[in-house]
């Protein structure tokens, strides 16, 4: 990572410099590895201590909601969260049928303090974090908005 990045003035660079610094100037052969290795990052600057479980270890079929199902089946899950556009895609029935519970996410970006304004929206989860520190994943959960699926499970 050379040179010196906007976000160098933030007010949770340093608590994060090393690993980042160690992640930009790592020598990565596959972007799947860096976007692992970013994943696993922002994940730790979170603090999200769920397990993550990778698609591409799992058995899963190709059609896009058979997967999608194949996928809630191989980790336990009884619920599927989606975005909104996944309405424009997924077979919900197909969901009920399986017994997985749909929601649609109807995000809505919660603003934060940044470096400058005005405030700028839909920026990276690096710039929450760098800006936010500790406060971030509670402020991230704010812009959540659940919409049930309209099948019965």
């Amino acid at each position: 990572m050379t040179g010196t990045s906007t976000h160098s003035k933030a007010a949770f660079w340093k608590e994060h410099e090393g690993t980042l610094r160690a992640l930009y100037d790592g020598e990565w052969e596959r972007l799947a590895d860096v976007n692992r290795a970013s994943i696993e990052w922002l994940r730790a600057a979170f603090g999200i201590e769920t397990p993550l479980r990778w698609a591409s270890e799992l058995d899963a079929e190709d059609d896009p909601t058979q997967r999608l199902i194949d996928l809630c089946r191989a980790v336990g899950a009884d619920v599927y969260l989606g975005g909104a556009d996944g309405r424009n895609y997924m077979d919900v029935e197909r969901f009920a049928e399986a017994r997985i519970e749909v929601i649609f996410q109807e995000y809505q970006h919660p603003s934060y303090d940044q470096l400058f304004d005005p405030f700028e929206s839909h920026l990276s989860a690096l710039d929450l974090v760098l800006n936010c520190g500790p406060r971030s994943l509670e402020i991230l959960r704010q812009g959540r908005r659940d919409v049930p699926s309209r099948n019965d499970t």
